[in-house]
């Protein structure tokens, strides 16, 4: 995968999100549900190389070439995150329901009044992530975040919940990550996406789904440098609208030796590619990296 994902614009975000918010929050969400199809129809017909770069992931994960129908699933999938995003942002989230699976170490860390670092992809909603604080009580999660997308988030949160925005974390700006550490040896948490290069020098080649892709390092070297436990954390939506939430332990801390520094990275990144792989079959419609993550083109 290259950076080029980082100059091409996630078509349609900001005003769909504000309209979605607007007739969700005023409405509900049985009502918001009517939109999907009219949003998963806008994307499937206008967003017509990322349709193709997902009917190749679709082909991969389900081990056959893809449908027609199974990438408007895919589409259809990503409207229903839309759509549901407005609730978790602003905390009226009472409606969506959701289960949890493998928290209780997360639990106990969180109780205990420890940060940790949880680590995503663009698999599932990681706003739905906020649910949590229905089984855990409040949580505090920072996203780490390219400052392109920062800006695109920050103006949404701005919109719906300012308090949000401030929780940003701008990666590449050293100034962004001072106190981070204290922050989260205070009980806060880290929140980043672990499946897409933010620089071009710092990049780990691992196989996914049989074929050689590049992951960033950047995730497993904050984790080095915060110290933190780290958990594996994907919100996956069913057709029905319900989320599975799924939280493994994946490190008690990273540590990189210095004299063997890549070969550590090597190993954490193949296992989160493979871990990646795994919650992508459980959930395959719902991995939203519309973009050319082999480096095919």
């Amino acid at each position: 995968m290259t950076t080029r994902w980082r100059t091409e614009p996630e078509r349609g975000s900001y005003l769909l999100l504000k309209l979605a918010a607007w007739f969700v929050l005023t409405l509900g969400r049985g009502a918001g549900r009517l939109l999907l199809y009219p949003i998963c129809i806008y994307f499937f017909l206008f967003a017509r190389t990322g349709r193709r770069r997902a009917a190749r992931y679709l082909s991969r994960v389900l081990g056959r070439p893809a449908t027609l129908a199974d990438q408007f699933r895919h589409f259809y999938t990503f409207a229903t995150l839309i759509l549901d995003r407005p609730f978790f942002l602003t905390g009226k989230h009472e409606s969506i329901p959701f289960t949890v699976q493998g928290a209780e170490l997360l639990q106990k860390e969180i109780r205990a009044g420890h940060g940790c670092i949880l680590v995503s992809a663009h698999l599932g909603s990681f706003d739905g992530l906020r649910a949590l604080g229905k089984t855990f009580g409040e949580i505090r999660v920072r996203p780490i975040m390219y400052e392109a997308n920062a800006q695109k988030v920050s103006k949404i949160l701005h919109a719906l919940n300012p308090e949000l925005a401030r929780d940003i974390i701008v990666a590449g700006k050293p100034e962004s990550f001072v106190g981070i550490k204290e922050d989260v040896e205070r009980g806060d948490s880290l929140g980043v996406l672990a499946d897409r290069i933010f620089s071009d020098d710092r990049r780990i080649t691992a196989n996914f789904f049989g074929v050689p892709a590049a992951f960033p390092a950047g995730p497993w070297l904050i984790s080095h440098l915060i110290g933190a436990p780290v958990f594996l954390v994907f919100a996956l939506v069913q057709p029905d609208g319900h989320y599975d939430i799924h939280i493994e332990p994946f490190s008690p801390r990273v540590t990189l030796d210095r004299n063997d520094r890549e070969r550590h990275l090597q190993e954490l990144v193949a296992r989160f590619a493979a871990r990646l792989e795994h919650y992508c079959r459980l959930g395959p419609y719902n991995w939203f990296n519309f973009y050319d993550f082999w480096n095919e083109e």
